[in-house]
């Protein structure tokens, strides 16, 4: 029996399946259909991850917003009850401010029942001033006027009411050898020194109030001699010190050409709201 050739061989096709390479290619196609799948499935599950970041990231936005909102609203009522509270301040500031007038009102009233008094008292004993005690003016007028002045601003009063500041009871007088209403004037012409010790005072103590009383002579030369203080509720006696060195130079209220011997006056200054009032009498020196 012959044996085939190797020839012969080679020129046939294996019995029984596919060939080899197809069995690779058709794997190849499965993998990559099942890689396509699992892709896309991964596609899809990033592109819902990114639209859950989308959402978060708006709610965020939202919640910024909100906060942004409620801050705004925030300071919107800070400033409505700071407002407020100033509204309140001012309100409280013009009750007080109204019950001063009314207590200055009351003073002033019986300042001018006093002078009245005075008044028609010298016109029935014009030598009354000169003899009169300085024990015996206090006496009707410190106690229950003058001292009266230390809650009120009279001559702010008496400015805002049109009434002009008067000299107890000795209108057109000469005391002294000395006419009353031209030493006011010169005492009123230092009043805004006297005013400008006070501002600065209330730079270190804003809430300072209150009257000063002080008494002084006059000497024929026309300066002002031996002032002193009598009453004080100012509580401050620094500036009390300074205005007294203050009043020690003051010489600017004329020779006395008919000088009668030396006259004692007396002047209370009220301080409040920054201003100076004054309240000015006459007292005969023994």
């Amino acid at each position: 029996m012959e044996r085939p050739s190797p020839k012969s061989q080679r020129g046939r096709k294996p019995q029984g399946g596919l060939p080899n390479r197809g069995l690779l290619k058709l794997g190849l196609t499965l993998g990559i259909l099942m890689s396509a799948g699992l892709l896309l499935a991964n596609v899809r599950a990033l592109r819902d991850t990114l639209q859950q970041i989308t959402a978060i990231e708006n709610s965020s936005r939202a919640i910024d917003r909100e906060i942004a909102t409620l801050r705004a609203t925030n300071e919107r009522l800070k400033a409505t009850i700071q407002r407020q509270s100033e509204e309140i301040d001012t309100l409280k500031a013009v009750l007080e401010s109204a019950f001063k007038a009314l207590d200055t009102l009351t003073v002033a009233r019986r300042l001018d029942r006093a002078s009245l008094s005075l008044e028609n008292e010298e016109a029935s004993d014009p030598a009354l001033v000169e003899r009169e005690s300085l024990a015996g003016r206090q006496s009707r007028l410190s106690s229950a006027d003058f001292m009266a002045l230390e809650q009120a601003s009279l001559r702010q009063y008496r400015s805002r009411a049109g009434i002009p500041p008067a000299i107890a009871g000795l209108k057109g007088r000469r005391v002294g050898g000395r006419d009353p209403q031209a030493i006011r004037s010169v005492i009123q012409r230092h009043d805004p020194a006297i005013t400008d010790l006070y501002q600065r005072e209330l730079r270190n103590n804003p809430d300072l109030r209150g009257s000063l009383t002080l008494r002084f002579r006059i000497d024929e030369n026309g300066y002002l001699t031996n002032p002193e203080i009598v009453g004080t509720t100012l509580r401050a006696p620094g500036l009390e010190q300074k205005i007294l060195e203050k009043m020690r130079r003051w010489r600017d209220f004329g020779k006395s050409l008919d000088y009668t011997g030396e006259t004692g006056y007396q002047l209370t200054y009220v301080f409040g709201d920054s201003l100076s009032a004054q309240s000015f009498a006459i007292y005969a020196v023994h």
